[in-house]
C-alpha cells in the first residue's frame, strides 16, 4: 500500500510543466521588435538573393511566427 504523501507527491509531479523559454523572443519594446523583424527580412533578403531559398523561406516562416505572437495570434491558423 501507498501511503498518503507518496499519492499526493506523484499527483504533483504529474501536475507540473516547465515551459522551455523562447529564443530571442523576449522584447521590451514595440521597437525592439521591429528592428528583430527588419534584421530578419534583410536576412531573408540576402539568402534568396544568394540563391538560398529554403534558408529565406525558414527566415520568412520565423518572420510570420513572430508577428503572430504579436497579434495574440499564437497557436491559431490563418
Amino acid at each position: 500500500m501507498k501511503s498518503i504523501d507518496e499519492v499526493l507527491t506523484s499527483v504533483y509531479e504529474r501536475d507540473y510543466v516547465t515551459v522551455p523559454p523562447d529564443a530571442g523572443d523576449g522584447f521590451r519594446t514595440h521597437a525592439e521588435l521591429e528592428a528583430h523583424v527588419a534584421a530578419l527580412q534583410g536576412q531573408m533578403k540576402a539568402a534568396a538573393a544568394n540563391l538560398e531559398f529554403e534558408k529565406a523561406a525558414s527566415i520568412r516562416d520565423r518572420i510570420k511566427q513572430i508577428r503572430s505572437r504579436e497579434l495574440g495570434l499564437a497557436g491559431s491558423r490563418r
